[in-house]
């Protein structure tokens, strides 16, 4: 798969060229709120946002010349892409091995380009929130069953924090969904 790549046509170009100076800003913004670049262990993946079905479709389509789809869901009332890189994108330090792609929910119109990083801390969630109890996370997808997670808005845009990695919760999810549909 790394033979389509060339030059131009890397995770670090294109629709996301923007990624090195867009987590180094979501990485200030950690660093002033108290959270140091030693607490995170991995970029787990970040998100692309399209302002239309047809903006997605395409912007799929582009990162599939340096990626693979592992899985497109519907989350939340539109579809959502999620493609591992050939090769990992780099940014700000970190290795990231998973973009999701999101189409706009019907009515929900945001504007184009990346949306939020996603972080697996170095440590266990309930010890990572802990540890910054007086920063003001959003637990409304703390109760999920699949891979929980904190969010905090950012003026970079949002962060979320998780104990897995989106490609282990992929593939737990496909095979919940596999256990479920032979029963």
């Amino acid at each position: 798969m790394a033979g389509r790549q060339s030059a131009m046509n890397t995770p670090n170009s294109g629709l996301l060229a923007g990624a090195n100076e867009f987590v180094r800003s979501v990485i200030a913004e950690l660093s002033a709120l108290g959270i140091e670049r030693h607490e995170l262990s991995l970029c787990d993946h970040l998100c692309v946002r399209a302002n239309s079905a047809e903006e997605y479709l395409e912007s799929v389509k582009q990162i599939s010349a340096f990626a693979h789809v592992i899985d497109t869901s519907e989350v939340n009332g539109r579809a959502i892409t999620t493609l591992e890189f050939d090769t990992p994108l780099v940014a700000a330090g970190f290795s990231v091995p998973w973009v999701e792609v999101a189409e706009p929910k019907a009515g929900s119109p945001y504007p184009s380009g990346l949306e939020h990083a996603e972080f697996v801390p170095a440590m266990a969630m309930t010890t990572f929130l802990n540890r910054h109890r007086d920063l003001p996370f959003d637990l409304k997808a703390w109760s999920k069953p699949i891979n929980p997670d904190a969010r905090l808005p950012l003026d970079a845009g949002s962060v979320r924090f998780h104990d897995v990695s989106l490609g282990a919760t992929v593939r737990i999810a496909a095979a919940v969904a596999g256990d479920r549909a032979g029963t």
